[in-house]
């Protein structure tokens, strides 16, 4: 059973995880999750690594990380102070704009808790965007967040978070790299912070990853048969000790979106079972 962490994220893998996990190598010694969003990948491999880290470029959401791991109970005082009653439409519009000028990562969790699907989503200014949800912190959002704490708890020693673009992680021989970068071509709202060359830079990430002899596995997404600039990179490494995989998880296995067919895809550089 896979614990479900208590931030809803944009192109979470929380419902492929019994597809994900089971694929991933673990003769490494050290998990790197490059771009690790609501953290549903880094906290459910925690007993099978000695050491964990996990990167985001957003800083306030490596701080939400950080508070709920190392002082969440403190943290929640201020983050339910921040948080608005479900009905108070004004009250959301002024804290997004008191964020947006003092950023922390009490405020963002409050908007978070307060938006429309619970979504992170920032304009091209790096203005957070999200629209009200008439929602707020509730009993379930505790009940998840007790949850998370209770199993990461026993290792938090191995676990470091980081604030940091992918092209400042260094590579490991001896790590594992899971990569679910941003997608482009996509509405995502955390896409503001992927440019315009990302894919191709992360491509070459990728197959230095491959050179110094430590492994990876790249989530994607197929539209209609078609792929995003970085899956049609990765298609060229096929041949090469890469291997394609095709998720068939239960949450978007061939989901139709007005008339659309979405797969989700794995790319790896190790041997595992074909699908």
């Amino acid at each position: 059973m896979y614990i479900e962490p208590p931030l809803n994220f944009t192109g979470s893998k929380f419902k492929l995880l019994g597809q994900l996990i089971p694929k991933f190598d673990t003769s490494k010694s050290i998990f790197i999750d490059l771009f690790c969003g609501g953290g549903s990948i880094y906290s459910n491999v925690l007993d099978k690594y000695d050491s964990i880290l996990a990167s985001d470029i957003i800083g306030d959401l490596i701080g939400i990380h950080k508070e709920l791991l190392v002082n969440n109970s403190s943290f929640m005082t201020f983050v339910k102070k921040y948080c608005v009653d479900k009905t108070d439409y004004d009250g959301f519009q002024v804290l997004r704009k008191e964020y947006n000028a003092d950023k922390s990562p009490a405020r963002l969790y409050a908007l978070l808790l307060c938006s429309t699907n619970n979504f992170i989503r920032y304009n091209k200014k790096f203005e957070f965007n999200n629209t009200f949800g008439k929602r707020s912190f509730n009993a379930n959002t505790q009940k998840k967040i007790d949850a998370f704490v209770k199993h990461c708890a026993p290792y938090r020693g191995k676990i470091s978070l980081k604030q940091s673009s992918f092209k400042d992680i260094p590579i490991d021989p001896n790590a594992f790299y899971y990569i679910d970068p941003p997608f482009t071509g996509t509405e995502a709202g955390y896409n503001a912070y992927w440019e315009k060359d990302d894919d191709v830079i992360l491509f070459k990430y990728i197959t230095e990853i491959m050179k110094c002899g430590a492994t990876f596995a790249v989530s994607g997404l197929e539209r209609d048969g078609l792929s995003n600039p970085l899956m049609t990179l990765m298609e060229t490494l096929i041949g090469s000790g890469v291997q394609k995989h095709y998720i068939d998880g239960d949450y978007r296995k061939v989901a139709r979106k007005k008339g659309r067919i979405d797969r989700d895809l794995l790319f790896v550089n190790y041997k595992i079972q074909i699908d």
